[in-house]
């Protein structure tokens, strides 16, 4: 399904990395922590290609990153016994904990640790 740019941000949980006929291909799987669309799955598969795969090559378990994507299904596989989403990565980048506390924000601007 496509959709306008959305986002998941995660904690890194495995890296699979191939060399395909189109380029560099880098599947992401993520421990899910916050989604623009509300998603309340375990897990998300992320596929970057070509140079965004390159750039995700370079992260390391278990760094928080932060996905944008502009398209996404439910992943052929299930992982670690869950269904899973799979997305297509417009920009992949790592997060501070800076950032990443912004997300820990509520809808009122207090901080909640909790707020997943």
């Amino acid at each position: 399904m496509s959709v306008r740019e959305q986002y998941v941000v995660g904690v890194i949980e495995e890296m699979d990395k191939q060399e395909t006929a189109y380029g560099l291909r880098v599947d992401i799987y993520l421990s899910l922590l916050k989604s623009s669309l509300g998603w309340n799955s375990t897990y998300v598969k992320a596929v970057a290609w070509r140079d965004k795969a390159e750039q995700a090559a370079k992260y390391r378990k278990p760094q928080t990153l932060m996905i944008v994507f502009d398209k996404f299904a439910n992943a052929e596989k299930k992982y670690r016994g869950t269904e899973i989403k799979k997305v297509r990565a417009t920009h992949v980048s790592r997060l501070t904990v800076r950032e990443l506390q912004t997300f820990l924000t509520d809808e009122n601007g207090q901080y909640n640790p909790f707020n997943w």
